[in-house]
C-alpha cells in the first residue's frame, strides 16, 4: 500500500465572535456555567444569534413580524465561503498550485445549498481545473476523517487524473442548525472550516490507517425541523468509547501503542470527553491537542482546524507520528493514523 502525506494545512472562521457570557443577553447562561462543564471559552458565527432570538426560529419568521432580516445580520461567511478560505490557505501553506489538485472533497452536514456541493463551489472560487473530481459527504463530526479515507482511497485508483494531491475540507456553518433558545446545544458549537493537501506517496515512506464506523440512530444526536437535538449523556458515552476503541483497534491492527504516538487529535467536542481520555489512558498532556476553548465544536471542521492550528503553532515536526479520532451524529465514528 502507498503512502499519504500532508503536504500543507488551512483554516478559516467567520468574523463574528462570540462569548459565553454574550449568551446571558437572552439565555439564562454565563461564562461562569458555560466554561467548567465544557472548556469552551468562545466560538466564531457566520451571523447574530440574536436575530434569530429576536424573530423566532428562522429567517422565514423574522421576514414574516418584521420585513427581511438585515444584511449585516449574516455577514459574507457561510460554509461555502469558509471551505474555499481554509482551502485558499492549504493550498498556499502547501506551495501547491491549484493546476496540481486531482481531487476534491468537503465533509460538511451543513451545504450553503442543495446543490451545486460545496466541493464544487471551492473548485469554482480557488480556480481548480474544470474535470477534476469534487464531492461533498456527511459523516457529521467525522466527516473529516471519512473524507481523508476516501480521498486516498480515490487516489490509489487513479480517479484523479494523473494528478498526486486531494485537497481535503470539513466546513461547517452550525449555526444555521442551532435552536437558540435550547442552552443545552446553541453554547456547545462554532462555525469554520479546515482543509488539508495530502499527496498520495508512492514510496510508502509516509503510512497510514483508517478504521471507520457507523451505528444507525436517531436518537443521541439528530435533527429535529432542521434544529440540532442531544441526548448529552448518551452521546457522552458513545464519545469516550469510541475514542478509546480507536486507540485500541489501531493497537491491534498495527502494533502502534497509544504512549508511542506523538500527537492525538480528537473531535473538539468537549473538554470533558477529552479529559476523561486522557486519564483512562495515561496520556501526557502535550499528546492530547485541545483547542475547543477558542473555537467550540464547529463539526466536521474541528479536526481539520485542529490539525492547521498545531501546524501554526509549530508543534509538528518531521517524523511525528499523528491520530486523528472523530465522532459524532448519525452515529458515526473513525479514525486516521499518519506520519507527518
Amino acid at each position: 500500500m502507498r503512502g499519504f502525506r500532508l503536504i500543507g494545512t488551512g483554516m478559516a472562521v467567520p468574523g463574528i465572535r462570540f462569548s459565553n457570557d454574550d449568551f446571558s443577553g437572552w439565555l439564562d447562561t454565563s461564562d461562569a456555567w458555560i466554561r467548567p462543564r465544557t472548556g469552551i471559552k468562545a466560538r466564531y458565527f457566520c451571523r447574530q444569534p440574536q436575530e434569530q432570538v429576536r424573530c423566532g426560529k428562522g429567517t422565514e419568521d423574522a421576514e414574516a413580524q418584521s420585513g427581511p432580516v438585515p444584511e449585516s445580520a449574516y455577514g459574507p461567511d457561510c460554509t461555502a465561503t469558509l471551505a474555499a478560505s481554509a482551502g485558499e490557505e492549504a493550498l498556499k501553506n502547501a506551495g501547491v498550485s491549484p493546476s496540481d489538485i486531482g481531487l476534491i472533497i468537503c465533509a460538511t452536514s451543513t451545504p450553503s445549498e442543495a446543490m451545486p456541493s460545496t466541493a464544487c463551489l471551492v473548485q469554482k472560487r480557488l480556480g481548480i481545473p474544470s474535470g477534476t473530481a469534487a464531492l461533498d459527504l456527511n459523516a457529521a463530526c467525522t466527516g473529516f476523517i471519512y473524507a481523508m479515507s476516501v480521498a486516498f482511497s480515490l487516489l490509489q485508483a487513479g480517479a484523479a487524473s494523473g494528478r498526486m494531491y486531494a485537497l481535503v475540507i470539513g466546513a461547517d456553518a452550525m449555526s444555521d442548525i442551532l435552536d437558540f433558545q435550547d442552552r443545552s446545544t446553541c453554547v456547545l458549537f462554532g462555525d469554520g472550516a479546515g482543509a488539508a493537501v495530502m499527496k498520495l506517496d508512492e514510496e510508502n515512506r509516509y503510512p497510514c490507517h483508517f478504521h471507520l464506523g457507523a451505528e444507525g440512530n436517531d436518537e443521541a444526536l439528530f435533527c429535529e425541523n432542521g434544529k440540532l437535538r442531544m441526548d448529552g449523556k448518551a452521546v457522552f458515552r458513545f464519545a469516550v468509547s469510541k475514542i478509546l476503541g480507536e486507540m485500541e483497534q489501531l493497537n491491534q491492527k498495527s502494533g502502534i501503542k497509544p504512549d508511542e504516538i506523538t500527537h492525538i487529535l480528537c473531535h473538539q467536542a468537549n473538554s470533558r470527553i477529552l479529559d476523561y481520555v486522557k486519564r483512562a489512558r495515561h496520556l501526557r498532556d502535550e499528546q492530547l491537542f485541545m483547542d475547543l476553548d477558542r473555537f467550540g465544536n464547529t463539526g466536521a471542521a474541528s479536526v481539520p482546524i485542529a490539525l492547521a492550528h498545531m501546524k501554526q503553532q509549530g508543534r509538528l515536526k518531521t517524523g511525528d507520528s499523528l491520530f486523528l479520532v472523530g465522532f459524532g451524529g448519525g452515529l458515526t465514528w473513525g479514525s486516521m493514523y499518519l506520519k507527518v
